[in-house]
């Protein structure tokens, strides 16, 4: 099942080199990036408490995960097509037993480059674990799909990268699977996986995943207010 057609693996790898400033002078690249992600994680934003807030549960979608939600611009209310509505939070109260199966079912302790392509099919790929639990929240909680992907990320943070239009648009990519081009970039660009870790060390956020590391930098990159930090 699909939302959108997919972009080519090999556009969308370009593209985050360059957002990441791979191509242009590493040094100063990896300063700049490192920058954001400090500045992003001083206190301005409250995305910056959505890895580590409250309590974490890997095996149930819990309160403080939709808070964390909340967190990332997603409104809670009923009257939007956009927003996480209460009857859909109700709804997902009743899906609680099949949501543990298939969180079970996924690993906790593994980072989405380093999958082999039978370990990507067989968690993230059609009918897995991964794409039965986007679209039992997606279609049976009716949960709109940008906020889906941040609840994945927010139970699996290294196997699921954030989807948000600001990326979405900055990155010219559409997939569903969002994860599935972010994979096949990763998986094969060992430079730019330690491009990712060189840009986390030096902004002393080891406890980001190496998806959230570069979600934020692109974010804070084409965001209004993260742009007049790349200026200043």
């Amino acid at each position: 099942m699909a939302d959108d057609c997919v972009a080519a693996p090999s556009r969308f790898r370009r593209r985050v080199r360059q957002e990441l400033g791979l191509d242009s002078g590493r040094p100063a690249a990896v300063q700049r990036a490192a920058g954001l992600v400090r500045t992003y994680g001083a206190g301005g934003y409250t995305g910056a408490a959505f890895d580590t807030y409250g309590h974490k549960d890997p095996a149930a979608i819990t309160a403080d995960d939709l808070i964390a939600v909340s967190m990332l611009s997603i409104q809670i209310r009923e009257q939007s097509t956009s927003s996480l509505r209460p009857t859909s939070i109700l709804t997902l109260d009743s899906l609680a037993a099949r949501v543990t199966d298939l969180l079970g079912q996924l690993p906790a302790d593994r980072q989405l480059h380093t999958l082999s392509e039978a370990e990507f099919d067989r968690w993230l790929g059609p009918e897995s674990p991964g794409d039965e639990l986007y679209w039992l929240l997606r279609n049976d909680s009716s949960i709109p799909r940008v906020a889906v992907y941040k609840l994945l990320a927010r139970k699996r943070l290294a196997l699921f990268p954030i989807r948000d239009t600001i990326v979405e648009k900055a990155l010219g990519q559409k997939a569903n699977p969002w994860w599935r081009p972010w994979w096949e970039t990763l998986a094969r660009d060992p430079e730019l996986v330690a491009h990712l870790r060189e840009i986390r060390r030096r902004s002393g956020a080891e406890h980001l995943s190496l998806l959230r590391a570069a979600d934020i930098v692109i974010w804070m990159t084409h965001h209004p207010s993260g742009q007049a930090e790349v200026a200043g």
